[in-house]
């Protein structure tokens, strides 16, 4: 909690003005047990404490509905997804449409921009798909002119003018600039837009797949308000396609990070959502560690952590053993045993330095398996048996397809384009997928932690992944972590030993673990509640969910998890991110949150945010009321003080978006966010704040207020 009220007041001050006042900012960064109010949650307090726990924060009327259900049949309900209704949420997500797509389908329509190097480069022909057709010929015709501009000494990004796009602003002097660069008349953008929006929406979208070069770039340079227009009718795959002539893999990771704040935001599987943000984290894989991850990310989530969220550990310790985004994250797929026979034939070239050095082994995931995904960093292993671990896994790989090796080199000159083409899509259909390769596999046997495993080609590694998942240290490190997310940052250690008896009677089956901390008189401890700091992402969406937005657009918010601090799939690092109050408590993510708060308030673009506080007859009884349906309780005295001496502040949101919007931008040249990620939504209905200006202060100072901060 925060160590006075005058903490509070400061953080109102630096939404407004931006500079930190004398007092000071930061929370406590610990609780003594001592100070912590001994005995249990009382009942009336439970179910608001469950959801804060199981959920990404209650909705307005959950904790009623929760109340009415009953916990324990509510907790079985959400334990079993399979039997709850999800189909409004499953209806939002048609506006995605590439993410049902396998990975060799998305690589396939949204091509890479080494692929499109490739094609170039060998003379391709383009597919014979309509719509693939398209796509390609817009990315190569548009690769052709960045490499153009650089052999002319220019910035490639006048050619790229999705960033202002994205963000959805309408920068005139940019415009003008690019629109020069590209040698574009600067009346062509409103001249085609006018010819367009007269056409129906069928007859609009082929015109523009029809489009040449520097007509597609004059509509790109257009603005985003005139682009709205051309998009109103068209249907998803059509919105998607459009978007796709300007940056297929911005697309696609687009399209992942909306779609995933939608079903935290709207699912009615939470705990199942709030367990999936547990693996995607515990298995955690970065998205920017090279061109495929974004498209490998989809799958891998969809595929692989989402439908073994609540199940087996095993399953799904092996199922991310073999998924390619877990692969290429950590080497794994071009990992060689040094006595294999790819390594005897292969040519590896060695100087006498590289002579002792085990050929072509990589350790990086046999380290995080160990390390991170199973036993943890005191589970009893040794750098042996990282090595040994490393040679069982050698072989483990991607589907090689067709070697694009030769593709890059430029072995297929330009007259056999048509061969080249073939092989490129011989390569896009199959090397996405498990493969193991016998002759990349150390032979012989291994010794793991004094148990020897025998040679046996790919049943090796499932035999280790299975010791490995049946270990008394990952009974226990996996229950640590599960309670560390769920109770607290030290969690009591008798709950943890519960949940790792649980883990080890049922061998592993996760639903088990949760049910017997659920169960545990341990978990209900008064000293748990509020004992949680919300990182960004659940600081983010337990506050749409709390104000019962409706979220027509989730860039904005996908943007405003960079300028958190905490892009999504952004964990550089296999640890992911932390979970803890020492993390994410800090002076700048405080203002941030802030001023989040107060923009929500506001209604971001696309963001559109009601009154959960009904019909009030005063501006106090009001403030109460958004208490109640924000915070799920009273807040503190010094949090009302403040609320109610602030909100009629006008200057609020136009400091809160100039401090946001410069953080927005220095996480964009740091690298945190994904640069120009765009989206296929209108913006013509772009969101205007259906509240008084009073009502979203109010909103937005409690959001950004101490109680909201903790879970």
């Amino acid at each position: 909690m925060f160590r006075s009220d005058s903490a509070f007041r400061t953080l109102c001050s630096a939404a407004l003005c931006g500079v930190l006042l004398c007092q000071p900012l930061l929370a406590e960064r610990s609780v003594s047990n001592k100070a912590k109010t001994a005995g249990t949650i009382a009942a009336q307090d439970r179910a608001r404490y469950a959801l804060s726990r199981f959920t990404f924060g209650p909705r307005p009327g959950e904790i009623e509905a929760v109340e009415k259900t009953g916990l324990d049949r509510w907790f079985d309900q959400q334990l079993h997804p399979e039997k709850l209704d999800d189909t409004a949420m499953l209806i939002r997500l048609d506006q995605y449409p590439a993410m049902k797509l396998s990975t060799a389908e998305l690589m396939r329509r949204f091509p890479s921009p080494q692929m499109i190097r490739v094609m170039d480069r060998t003379g391709a022909s383009l597919p014979s798909d309509p719509i693939e057709r398209a796509i390609y010929r817009s990315q190569i015709e548009q690769y052709r002119l960045r490499t153009a501009a650089q052999e002319k000494g220019q910035s490639p990004d006048a050619m790229q003018p999705q960033n202002e796009m994205a963000a959805g602003e309408d920068n005139p002097s940019k415009r003008e600039a690019r629109l020069q660069a590209a040698g574009i008349a600067p009346g062509q953008p409103q001249r085609l837009v006018k010819e367009l929006v007269a056409l129906s929406p069928q007859e609009r979208f082929q015109k523009i797949l029809a489009m040449n070069t520097s007509d597609l770039m004059a509509l790109r340079i257009a603005g985003p308000q005139r682009l709205s227009s051309l998009v109103e009718g068209m249907t998803p795959e059509q919105k998607e396609t459009l978007a796709a002539l300007g940056g297929t893999p911005r697309l696609v990771g687009a399209e992942l990070m909306e779609q995933r704040l939608i079903r935290e935001i709207y699912s009615t599987h939470q705990v199942e959502e709030v367990m999936t943000n547990f693996w995607m984290n515990h298995f955690n894989v970065y998205v920017r560690k090279n061109a495929q991850e974004p498209y490998y990310l989809p799958s891998y989530e969809r595929d692989v952590i989402r439908p073994r969220a609540l199940g087996n550990f095993e399953d799904l310790l092996v199922a991310v053993a073999r998924s390619p985004a877990m692969l290429v994250y950590l080497d794994n797929f071009q990992s060689t045993g040094p006595n294999s026979v790819a390594a005897s034939q292969g040519g590896f070239q060695r100087t006498a330095a590289q002579q002792n050095a085990p050929r072509g082994l990589n350790e990086n995931y046999a380290r995080e398996l160990m390390e991170l995904h199973t036993l943890g960093v005191n589970g009893g292993y040794t750098q042996k048996d990282v090595t040994e671990v490393a040679k069982v896994f050698t072989g483990w790989t991607l589907d090689p397809g067709f070697r694009s090796k030769q593709l890059r080199s430029g072995v297929f000159g330009r007259g056999r384009g048509q061969q080249a083409a073939q092989q490129v899509g011989m390569s896009i259909a199959s090397a996405n997928s498990f493969a193991f390769l016998e002759r990349r596999h150390e032979p012989g046997s291994k010794t793991v932690m004094g148990v020897t495993i025998k040679e046996n080609g790919e049943k090796e590694g499932l035999e280790v992944l299975h010791m490995l998942a049946n270990s008394p240290a990952t009974a226990h490190f996996i229950s640590q972590k599960l309670a560390e997310r769920f109770v607290s940052d030290h969690p009591d250690p008798g709950l943890v030993e519960k949940m790792a008896a649980s883990f080890t009677r049922s061998h592993g089956e996760i639903k088990s673990v949760l049910k017997t901390m659920f169960d545990a008189p341990e978990f209900w401890a008064k000293s748990n509640e509020g004992a949680k700091f919300k990182t960004p992402e659940e600081f983010l969406v337990s506050a749409v969910r709390a104000t019962g937005a409706e979220v027509s657009n989730p860039l904005p918010l996908v943007q405003a998890m960079n300028s958190l601090g905490m892009p999504l799939y952004g964990a550089q690092p296999p640890t992911g991110y932390k979970w803890d109050q020492e993390t994410w408590l800090n002076t700048a993510a405080l203002v941030n949150r802030m001023n989040f708060g107060i923009r929500l308030g506001h209604s971001l673009p696309g963001v559109a945010v009601g009154d959960p506080s009904g019909e009030q007859q005063s501006e106090e009884a009001k403030e109460q009321a958004l208490e109640k349906a924000l915070l799920g309780r009273a807040a503190g005295e010094g949090t009302r003080k403040t609320v109610l001496a602030q909100f009629r502040n006008p200057e609020l949101q136009a400091q809160a978006e100039k401090s946001l919007a410069a953080t927005e931008e220095e996480a964009q040249n740091n690298g945190m966010a994904p640069a120009g990620v765009p989206s296929r939504r209108s913006r013509a209905g772009a969101t205007v704040s259906i509240l008084d200006d009073q009502t979203a202060n109010m909103i937005g100072l409690l959001i950004g207020s101490p109680e909201f901060q903790r879970r």
